[in-house]
């Protein structure tokens, strides 16, 4: 979904750019002319050219796809990657991820970090190349020493686990910090995590919040239920379940099935809120619609201290519950 976000985003700006294009079908057969002469740079423009929507140029999808093949052809390692995305996609050309695999390989081995990371996701998912965690380490290594930051933050995960490279929290720590130094909101948590734990460096809760507070500043799910959590606790600063409640809402609200089930505890213990067995029993019922085995375990406890009259109002509350609109999301929307 994300890759096909970006070629939607992409093929925008695009259109922008080459909508109010003065070409005559002179200047066009120039341009023809020197791309097929050689010139990657020209061949790239008549793909975009053509690709655009609105200029002076009809649309062709599959002439662009012919330019971008031509300069690809001569070693371009950028129109090598767009090939590679739209076989990936099925965009523009049949879907086949053998030949997406083909065209990101020839820009990887080029250097071009982000048709490395890709290839280090193919072979992580065994999609157009036979499954192989080593192969995939191998590409993902490549793309973060050229300071990707999805690459760095996949190899975090890859040394954290110990899944196609020898388990090293160390490792994993120095991977994930350089993804977060990027603004990777997933590396922030997780460098966040490995703060609280202690794992690969030494335990700070203050780093750890530090982490935290910077994924949710991006909308973090997790990274505000671990503050919240933080906060229940008293984990390296006072325990306060008012913010507690304040910060695991803003993750159940995102859909976050431990935030919510955490809610149904403070709910059923009166924990910054009064005491409520109806909420308590929503929250769980919505933990355990999301699959979360233990909420399940919890709903059915509590009900086991309830009327029919409460169990059948809190399945109607956790029936109508939709999460609101987010305060960042609303502050950017009413821009």
């Amino acid at each position: 979904m994300l890759i096909r976000l970006i070629v939607i985003v992409a093929a925008v700006v695009l259109r922008a750019t080459f909508a109010n294009a003065e070409i005559t079908p002179d200047s066009l057969s120039k341009l023809k002319a020197k791309a097929e002469h050689g010139d990657v740079e020209t061949c790239r423009l008549l793909a975009k050219m053509y690709f655009a929507e609105g200029g002076d140029v009809p649309q062709d999808q599959a002439e662009a796809v012919k330019w971008y093949e031509k300069a690809a052809l001569q070693g371009d390692s950028v129109s090598q990657n767009i090939l590679g995305t739209l076989y990936s996609l099925g965009l523009f050309v049949p879907q086949d991820f053998k030949q997406a695999a083909g065209w990101y390989r020839k820009a990887a081995e080029q250097g071009h970090a982000g048709a490395q990371c890709t290839l280090g996701g193919m072979y992580g998912r065994g999609e157009g190349v036979p499954q192989d965690l080593e192969e995939a380490a191998k590409w993902f290594s490549m793309s973060a020493e050229n300071g990707n930051s999805e690459a760095q933050r996949q190899l975090g995960k890859m040394y954290y686990f110990g899944v196609g490279v020898k388990k090293d929290h160390r490792e994993s720590a120095k991977w994930y910090c350089r993804a977060a130094q990027q603004n990777d909101a997933e590396a922030e948590y997780s460098l966040g995590v490995l703060y609280f734990s202690g794992e690969g460096l030494s335990q700070n809760y203050n780093e750890a919040m530090k982490w935290y507070l910077a994924a949710a500043a991006q909308g973090h799910a997790g990274a505000k239920r671990r503050i919240g959590g933080m906060y229940y606790h008293g984990d390296g600063v006072p325990k306060n379940f008012s913010r507690a409640l304040d910060w695991i809402s803003k993750s159940a609200n995102q859909k976050d099935s431990a935030a919510m089930c955490v809610l149904g505890i403070m709910y059923e213990h009166g924990e910054g809120v009064p005491q409520d067995f109806v909420y308590a029993h929503m929250w769980y019922n919505l933990a355990a619609s999301l699959g979360l085995e233990a909420a399940v375990t919890q709903r059915d406890d509590i009900a086991d201290r309830m009327t029919p009259e409460q169990i059948a109002r809190a399945q109607a509350m956790a029936s109508a519950w939709k999460p609101t609109l987010p305060e960042d999301q609303e502050m950017h929307e009413g821009k």
